[in-house]
């Protein structure tokens, strides 16, 4: 998955494509605008299932 993302990266930049991050949605890589993703902050539930996994493996959120 890392490599995937860091070659669609480079390819980005490559064809100056600046302003966008590189995700996955529904198992396909997709650009995505900086300024969706820094448009403000977005919560998780505390008892949401991919915290409790973190925490199972010792991840640390200061709380």
């Amino acid at each position: 998955l890392a490599t995937s993302l860091g070659t669609k990266a480079v390819d980005m930049i490559a064809d100056k494509e600046f302003g966008y991050m590189v995700g996955v949605n529904g198992g396909k890589l997709v650009e995505v605008s900086l300024e969706k993703v820094a448009k403000g902050a977005r919560t998780v539930p505390l008892n949401h299932p991919l915290l409790r996994s973190a925490r199972s493996v010792g991840t640390c959120f200061g709380d």
